[in-house]
């Protein structure tokens, strides 16, 4: 439990991509086999392997969860997180000039 813990430290704040959902989801086979005290050499499956600890895989979905939590939070915050509301939602208040913004190459 304390390495998860340790691990989803600051996860709201990841950018998940498929290199690094796939070394999470790497990362939590590896445990349920070392919880199950099976080698990588024995050829068992990561299909066996969940069904021997009755579950799905958890990592990722708790982690996306965390970020919607998170994401939750700093949009009914006005006070304290107007400037990430800003970025998020993609306002940007005023007018642009004429010729603004635009690239002539």
């Amino acid at each position: 439990m304390l390495c998860l813990l340790v691990l989803l430290y600051g996860a709201e704040s990841w950018t998940l991509n498929q290199a690094i959902s796939a070394k999470l989801e790497a990362f939590e086979m590896w445990l349920y086999r070392r919880m199950l005290r099976v080698s990588w050499v024995d050829r068992i499956t990561n299909q066996e392997i969940l069904s021997r600890m009755r579950k799905g895989k958890e990592l990722l979905p708790m982690i996306k969860s965390r970020k919607l939590e998170y994401l939750g939070h700093i949009m009914r915050n006005t006070e304290r997180y107007q400037l990430l509301q800003v970025i998020l939602q993609g306002k940007i208040l005023g007018r642009r000039g004429v010729g603004e913004g635009v690239s002539h190459g």
